[in-house]
């Protein structure tokens, strides 16, 4: 019996050996036949992946982005930032596939500049994030001395000829640009900003409610500019003889500045003459809003010789008159005398100029400098600019004689008559006397502002236009 025992206990090793081979051999099997599936689940998932990125990108090209390259204008690369970060909130895509497909927009010089600034960024150990990318673009195609241009304009906008609508647009697209809103918008600030800008006329409608939203004060200003447009548009059909202010953006100013009034309705002109037989003809083709000058109801007169049938380029007086010697014509003369001038038409300047209220203005799309004398009783334009602008020359039928402040007394008898100028966005026809004015363009005296309503504060130097419609109040000295 003992025999047999020591007889099978190296048998039942054996057993147990096999056992184990067999059990290590099916779990090596096991593992590779695993290894050999992830293996196939993983190439499985890349193609699945790779068709997911090209679905992903055939519709992120459907929306037809643009791509971009290089130009050097900050509005242009802000423009395409910002159209392409548009697609990636509608196809809510990944950062990675952002920086992803900004890149594959690059085109020309863009993508050489990329791919140099990519480099860098990989031997710095940057990460590669839509953040990053986007500082990086930025700081080569909208630099910050373009960024502090940007935000100047937006400081300094002011709503000028534009309407409302024009004028929030602009202003949204600058004060993106503003460093205090870039991480959270002050909606009041904007809001006191936007209002700043308005014009006088709006401004003072909108200001005493003290709108700290945004879109409301927006439409609030719009209704305001509505309803003067439409006060505006009743007065000119059928209304009284004044002016009525600038009615659109290319005439701004122009309705102000004219001197002829508007002739009365065509049943007016019927009523005025209803007892001539000619002259109800004559008012039956006349339209309404047609200036007096033109109407066809009321003679023409000469305002040199009082006749009618032709103007003053026309008078033959005043040929005979270009035929005599202009000393002889002392009886024509008008003396302008500039009581407490301190402006010397040479060019000496006395320390109170300083008291002189004084702007720019355009004509003929130059700038010139301005002077606005309450004491001077016409306008004046340096002969040294009408010379330069080239600018048209009418003689007059008299010599104006002009006294200056030293005594000195200067003769005049060439005119610009009617000569466009702007001034605070708004156009007038302004008749100015040719003189020899060096270190001054232009001087505005009371013929001008007496005819515009134009008061001027000496103390805060403010031309104040206080003519219906065009109410405002402008700095001269900005």
């Amino acid at each position: 019996m003992a025999r047999r025992t020591n007889r099978s206990v190296p048998q039942g090793r054996n057993d147990m050996t096999e056992a184990i081979q067999a059990m290590n051999a099916m779990a090596a099997a096991m593992a590779q036949q695993a290894a050999i599936q992830a293996q196939r689940d993983a190439q499985r998932d890349q193609r699945d992946e790779a068709a997911s990125a090209a679905r992903a990108l055939n519709e992120f090209r459907r929306q037809d982005p643009p791509k971009f390259k290089g130009e050097h204008d900050p509005d242009k690369a802000d423009l395409w930032l910002q159209e392409i970060e548009k697609i990636f909130e509608i196809l809510h895509c990944s950062d990675n596939a952002k920086v992803e497909y900004a890149t594959y927009l690059m085109i020309g010089e863009a993508e050489y500049w990329w791919r140099g600034a990519k480099k860098m960024m990989e031997t710095n150990h940057e990460e590669l994030t839509w953040e990053a990318f986007k500082n990086k673009f930025l700081e080569k195609y909208f630099p910050k001395s373009a960024r502090a241009e940007k935000e100047a304009q937006f400081l300094k906008l002011y709503q000028g000829n534009l309407t409302i609508a024009e004028y929030a647009a602009k202003f949204e697209s600058l004060a993106k640009h503003f460093r205090y809103f870039l991480n959270q918008i002050d909606e009041e600030y904007m809001c006191e900003r936007f209002e700043s800008g308005l014009r006088y006329e709006i401004k003072e409608l909108v200001g005493p409610l003290e709108i700290r939203q945004y879109q409301v004060l927006v439409e609030k200003c719009k209704k305001v500019e509505q309803m003067k447009q439409s006060r505006m548009n009743r007065g000119a059909i059928g209304g009284p003889i004044r002016p009525q202010g600038y009615n659109d953006q290319q005439n701004r100013g122009q309705a102000a500045s004219t001197t002829q009034a508007i002739c009365p309705t065509t049943r007016e002109c019927l009523r005025s003459t209803s007892t001539s037989k000619q002259g109800r003809s004559r008012a039956k083709s006349s339209r309404e809003g047609h200036k007096i000058s033109e109407c066809p109801i009321r003679p023409r007169v000469c305002y040199i010789c009082q006749k009618p049938d032709h103007f003053a380029n026309e008078c033959p007086e005043r040929k005979d008159d270009r035929a005599v010697d202009r000393n002889n014509v002392n009886d024509n003369v008008v003396r302008l005398t500039a009581n407490g001038r301190v402006y010397h038409i040479n060019g000496e300047e006395t320390p109170s100029s300083s008291e002189l209220i004084q702007g720019e203005c355009l004509i003929a799309g130059r700038s010139l400098n301005v002077i606005y004398d309450s004491g001077a009783t016409h306008s004046f334009i340096s002969l040294d600019w009408v010379d330069s602008l080239q600018l048209t020359v009418t003689t007059l039928p008299f010599d104006l004689v002009v006294t200056l402040p030293s005594t000195e007394s200067v003769k005049c008898n060439t005119a610009c008559l009617q000569c466009p100028l702007i001034v605070f966005d708004m156009r007038f026809n302004v008749d100015l006397i040719c003189i020899p004015l060096k270190p001054v363009g232009v001087i505005l005296g009371m013929d001008w502002l007496s005819s515009h309503y134009v008061l001027l504060d000496c103390a805060r130097k403010y031309v104040i236009f206080q003519d219906p419609g065009v109410s405002r109040f402008l700095d001269t000295n900005k």
